[in-house]
């Protein structure tokens, strides 16, 4: 009986700290979040845009912060759980990119006079989205490796060292891949060199200019999951 009362007490216990939270409600919501800007940054990316001489696509304006985000996972969470994280963000993009492909092939009625213009934009979704993710596993994994790997294995533990040399690495790979298969054979070969150094410049540019806002979002993520380890 003594025994039965004990192992009781161990699988309670057990299930208790099974049931124990281990991150933030705030933990969910930033990940909400980078997974949006992944999937609305594979959409905008088929609008060029260009200011003044400057040429990139709209996707630029929203992938910048799912950089920052990652800078922000990898240092609070580690590289295995933001690895986990890049790969749902794959998941989640295939998954838009399945049903905007079934969505064109379906019939539609005669009223609906929108459908080469939903094509064109969505249609070309699955080379973007080839693209894309091909970019964004290198792009994000090199940046977030880095990150960690800078931080365990050297002596450097300056952070905004650490944020930047793994943006200006895992931007750079990123342009470079996704710019060489989204849009090769559709822009000529100088534009395209010229919106790889755009995108790249631009992307890191804007992660020098959020540092201090990615500190502050460190700093206070560590207080708020310190409840919860």
């Amino acid at each position: 009986m003594d025994k039965f009362n004990k192992l009781e007490t161990k699988n309670n216990s057990i299930k208790v700290k099974n049931l124990k939270r281990k991150y933030s409600d705030l933990f969910v919501y930033l990940v909400m979040l980078y997974i949006t800007c992944i999937l609305v940054a594979n959409i905008a990316a088929f609008k060029v845009i260009k200011l003044y001489s400057i040429t990139v696509t709209a996707g630029t304006l929203v992938f910048p912060i799912s950089y920052i985000l990652g800078d922000v996972f990898s240092e609070i969470y580690g590289y295995k759980l933001t690895k986990k994280i890049i790969i749902g963000g794959f998941v989640c993009n295939a998954l838009m990119v399945l049903v905007f492909t079934i969505a064109i092939k379906l019939p539609y009625p005669d009223y609906f006079t929108n459908q080469e213009s939903f094509a064109l934009v969505l249609g070309n979704t699955p080379r973007l989205f080839f693209a894309g993710i091909v970019a964004y596993l290198i792009g994000g994994l090199s940046n977030s490796f880095i990150m960690n790997y800078i931080k365990i294995k050297s002596k450097i533990k300056y952070l905004w060292f650490r944020t930047i040399l793994s943006t200006i690495v895992g931007e750079t790979l990123d342009s470079i891949v996704f710019l060489t298969i989204g849009f090769v054979g559709i822009v000529e070969f100088k534009s395209l060199i010229m919106m790889i150094v755009y995108h790249s410049f631009t992307k890191i540019l804007f992660e020098i200019i959020m540092t201090p806002f990615t500190y502050k979002t460190i700093n206070f993520l560590k207080k708020k999951e310190e409840c919860y380890e």
